[in-house]
């Protein structure tokens, strides 16, 4: 569940969302990590880089659904965040079910994209300049972008269920504005899929 939540930590929480009573209660956990640059008249811009992180904790009794989020992963806090769910309540405490996990099997990745350093992505992106430029004069502006995505998750439920799943992305794109004798024509191309630094 890559490492998100502690199963002993979501029995826990299941445990108090319930405390007051509910039909179903489940934990969400994840985090997101990403980075992204692009180049333009040569240059690397925009170069962006975040993670985030965070868990929510929900509990339903007939049409009703009471929620509680909170940011960050500590256990003291989702546990805070199933009180608050669970304060909505005035009925008998229900009890979940034992988790059983149920691993699922994301796509293997050979190299992971935050291992590698951002000059040699930046190192990339010039390249494809280089060798858009040098097609000729006709080449007016190029531009090219890189993305990197990370995405964790892990759930929990009262009905037994603890599973999660851990995807990256990455994705380039390019484009070329060419001009010649008074006519104008642009291309683009983008390479995307569910892969790591290999991709590429």
């Amino acid at each position: 569940m890559s490492g998100l939540i502690d199963p002993a930590v979501a029995e826990r929480v299941l445990a108090r969302a319930l405390a007051s009573g509910g039909r179903f209660a489940e934990v969400f956990a994840e985090r997101r990590r990403g980075q992204s640059m692009t180049i333009d008249e040569r240059r690397i811009e925009s170069v962006q880089a975040g993670a985030e992180e965070g868990a929510g904790v929900r509990v339903v009794e007939g049409n009703t659904t009471y929620f509680a989020h909170v940011d960050g992963l500590e256990p003291a806090e989702i546990e805070r965040a199933a009180d608050e769910a669970a304060a909505a309540l005035r009925s008998a405490r229900t009890e979940p079910q034992p988790l059983q996990a149920r691993e699922a099997k994301p796509l293997p990745i050979e190299r992971r994209p935050e291992e590698v350093p951002a000059e040699r992505k930046a190192e990339m992106l010039r390249e494809l300049d280089e060798r858009a430029r040098a097609r000729g004069a006709e080449i007016a502006q190029f531009t090219a972008s890189y993305v990197e995505a990370r995405r964790e998750v892990a759930v929990a439920n009262s009905d037994g269920l603890f599973s999660g799943d851990d995807r990256t992305r990455v994705r380039i794109g390019a484009q070329a504005v060419a001009r010649r004798d008074g006519t104008v024509e642009t291309g683009a191309e983008t390479l995307g899929a569910h892969r790591g630094f290999e991709l590429l």
